[in-house]
């Protein structure tokens, strides 16, 4: 795992920032999913599939991020959920295919649990029942997995399982079950979208929305007061994912963002500012050494009095005018 991906992982981790993102995408900002009624599940796991002669396949799964809910809808009604994560630095052209081998993975790993628990075959009274060990008042717990893309550009990869076919006739494609993965995507975000966090992530978001551009940038942070005083574990994420290089200093446990891409924009203005500099002299020199060995080529003075009149030995005024003599 890269340190990007690592990092990512680490903060999305954290259960206020975890709820934060589901309360977004499945409630509309609602805060229904509450962080102290997340459990932390084991992320990697093996579910194992039987074939038709009983050969056991086993399929193994490592997941980003992955915890169960308990979720009240109304004050009286509560469910669980299996939800997970999958942070994305880069975009993967495969992802459809990835998040449904995740989340059938789980739908498995939940029949082969419960007929383990009741013993296979156990008190069947159908022949359904008996074959799969899952009745038919068994019930299975919903999973949705969550790609956050964290990359520096637009998301062009596919968003759907029949967006990967090379078919596209409708008659067939209405009979081959789709899968579209569930995307957050800072560059199509809106405001409106933004306002519906509870956490930093909403300034994780933003601030990778116009990362591309130094002036947006300086802008958001600038005018978005959060920004003067983000968490030093928010900053620290958004230094390594955008690769800005920036000096984070804390300031009463905080850091101030926009002070520190102020003074990285005035350290590149002096850098450059120096480089033209000396750019600029490197420029009068060799002007100058062109205009003595001009004259040395036309014999108006000797090569020893050019060399004295610049500065350096003969040896070195022929190096830098290319004059043989």
């Amino acid at each position: 795992m890269g340190k990007k991906d690592a990092v990512a992982k680490d903060y999305m981790r954290d259960s206020d920032v975890f709820a934060d993102a589901f309360n977004y995408y499945l409630y509309g900002g609602k805060e229904v999913v509450k962080p102290e009624n997340l459990q932390e599940l084991d992320v990697t796991s093996i579910t194992t599939f039987y074939g038709d002669d009983g050969k056991a396949i086993p399929f193994l799964r490592i997941r980003d991020i992955l915890k169960r809910a308990t979720v009240m809808t109304d004050g009286e009604a509560t469910y669980l959920l299996v939800l997970g994560i999958e942070n994305q630095t880069q975009q993967d052209y495969a992802m459809p295919v990835r998040a449904a081998a995740y989340d059938v993975g789980e739908y498995v790993c939940q029949v082969n649990a419960t007929a383990k628990k009741r013993g296979k075959g156990g008190k069947a009274k159908l022949k359904g029942e008996f074959l799969s060990g899952f009745h038919s008042t068994d019930r299975l717990v919903p999973v949705v997995t969550l790609v956050i893309y964290l990359g520096p550009e637009p998301w062009t990869a596919p968003r759907s399982l029949h967006e990967m076919f090379d078919v596209q006739n409708p008659e067939l494609l209405r009979r081959v079950p789709d899968y579209k993965i569930n995307l957050i995507e800072p560059f199509r975000m809106t405001d409106e979208d933004f306002g519906k966090f509870h956490t930093d992530l909403n300034s994780v978001l933003k601030y990778l929305k116009n990362a591309g551009s130094k002036r947006k940038l300086e802008e958001l942070t600038e005018s978005d007061a959060a920004y003067q005083s983000l968490a030093p574990k928010t900053a620290s994420m958004l230094n390594t994912i955008t690769d800005s290089k920036l000096k984070l200093r804390r300031r009463k446990g905080r850091v101030n963002m926009c002070q520190a891409i102020r003074e990285m924009r005035e350290e590149s203005e002096a850098i450059g500012e120096a480089r033209g500099r000396k750019e600029g002299r490197e420029e009068e020199r060799a002007k100058k050494f062109e205009a003595f060995g001009g004259l040395v080529a036309d014999g108006l003075i000797s090569m020893t009095e050019a060399a004295k009149r610049t500065g350096v030995s003969v040896a070195e005024f022929r190096r830098l005018t290319g004059l043989k003599r």
